[in-house]
């Protein structure tokens, strides 16, 4: 829920205007679920995920079975960016971090006013240096990270969350860093079920997106389940009739 309130007033504060401007509510591809995102596979250079009620329940604690093949197809190209705080950030690291990154785009207490982006995989934390206007990227992680803890006195000061499209941006000029993609018009694809965070997100940073019907909204809290998903469909559903 904290979660929730800290994007909700990040959004606002990125311009209510955004919200009704139709063209941030595009949707390129819609999906019943990540099965379908099989035949678009070879289509993509890199697939952007949601977590929650994308990939499974609202935090939750284990994979869906179901949709392991489709993981491991696209396991090559596909990055998970998170909304969460770091200590669900490392618990999501733990469920998927050995299929594909785990990206969280934040501030810290040392460098005000750099922005660094949080890498898990294989079961290691990076934190990159991220310069947006330049595209640029460099390893600070020996200077801030012992363990995949934040050094003694090293805290974060701000997390960049969806429908801010800063962090895909910096998941995509990191795979062009490590030249996993190729910086000439790479083809990515934003996947999500919220049309607030992922979709206007996916919009914002240029991509294209592909909208799932959210997995077991049922596991969300009471104000996400009976307030929040059900606007954000309706909105999503006529500023998408507008566009």
């Amino acid at each position: 829920m904290a979660d929730f309130n800290h994007t909700f007033k990040q959004a606002l504060n990125g311009g209510v205007r955004r919200f009704f401007t139709p063209q941030n509510y595009r949707v390129t591809h819609h999906l019943e679920d990540v099965r379908s995102l099989e035949p678009l596979v070879a289509e993509y250079d890199l697939i952007i995920l949601d977590r929650d009620c994308t990939l499974q329940p609202y935090h939750g604690r284990q994979r869906v079975a179901d949709f392991e093949p489709i993981l491991e197809k696209i396991a090559e190209k596909a990055a998970i960016v998170s909304n969460s705080d770091f200590e669900e950030f490392k618990r999501i690291g733990q469920l998927y971090g050995h299929l594909f990154p785990i990206h969280k785009l934040i501030g810290i207490s040392e460098e005000p006013e750099s922005t660094f982006l949080l890498n898990y995989q294989n079961g290691e934390i990076s934190l990159w240096y991220y310069n947006p206007p330049q595209h640029m990227l460099h390893d600070a992680t020996p200077e801030f990270l012992e363990g995949n803890q934040f050094k003694e006195g090293v805290t974060i000061t701000h997390h960049y969350k969806k429908p801010d499209p800063l962090p895909l941006r910096a998941v995509r000029d990191l795979r062009i860093h490590r030249k996993k993609i190729s910086p000439i018009n790479p083809k990515i694809l934003m996947v999500g079920d919220s049309y607030w965070t992922d979709i206007m997100a996916g919009n914002l940073a240029g991509f294209d997106t592909a909208r799932v019907v959210p997995y077991m909204p049922a596991s969300q809290p009471f104000v996400l389940r009976f307030l929040k998903t059900p606007l954000d469909s309706v909105a999503g559903y006529v500023m998408h009739r507008r566009e």
